[in-house]
């Protein structure tokens, strides 16, 4: 009987351990691209800093402090479609984004999701070289994210439309900037803020969205 228990305590230890991703909506996960746990010694080279600095805190990627309020950390991709999902934690004044660029570098913002203490927006992002492409909040969800839990956001970018969701919170829009391909993702992130298990997947469009779209804002209007 001792090593039925010791046996299912493992099997259950072991499932912990691998995790589940959540669930997809809007997109079906295709080739994974991207993935980094930041359980090296170091930060991978397949992350370029714009600003600031930033370091390995207990395993999870943090902003160290300096004279900036906050960093920007970059990892390229090549995708048009995508599944950006990452593990976060957030404290009291804590800054983190997930913003992703063109293929044009650092000037081309397509859209980003911010997140803060008192929940996320989605963002259609504005230009730094054309004036007239300015930024748009797309939607907002009030959550409490400084609780001090990790928590998993999941973004989807399918053509125009762009949805993230934490548990069953969501946000979502459309914007035809939405579409143009991506080059690169990164965190502009500060203060109280880490960053885990981040994986990127190229993707597909999920048939059953419609369905899945219209009981979102049967929600949303309740």
């Amino acid at each position: 009987m001792k090593w039925l228990l010791q046996a299912l305590v493992l099997v259950q230890l072991n499932t912990f351990a691998a995790g589940k991703d959540p669930e997809t909506l809007m997109t079906v996960r295709g080739k994974q691209v991207v993935a980094d746990d930041f359980s090296g010694p170091s930060i991978s080279a397949a992350w370029t800093v714009q600003a600031g600095k930033f370091a390995l805190k207990g395993g999870a990627l943090s902003a160290v402090p300096s004279g900036d309020d906050h960093g920007t950390l970059r990892h390229e991709i090549a995708v048009r479609d995508a599944v950006i999902q990452f593990d976060f934690k957030l404290g009291r004044g804590g800054i983190l984004h997930m913003s992703v660029n063109g293929v044009n570098g650092h000037g081309d913002h397509i859209v980003r999701v911010m997140l803060s203490e008192k929940g996320f927006d989605l963002r259609k992002d504005g230009s730094k070289t054309d004036t007239s492409d300015t930024h748009k909040v797309l939607d907002h969800a009030a959550v409490d994210l400084a609780d001090g839990r990790w928590h998993t956001l999941v973004i989807e970018i399918s053509g125009t439309q762009a949805l993230a969701h934490i548990g069953d919170r969501h946000v979502l829009g459309s914007d035809p900037k939405i579409e143009r391909p991506k080059g690169s993702f990164g965190f502009p992130m500060g203060g109280d803020a880490l960053v885990d298990n981040v994986v990127v997947w190229e993707a597909k469009p999920n048939p059953q969205w419609p369905a899945a779209k219209a009981k979102l804002s049967h929600k949303t209007q309740q």
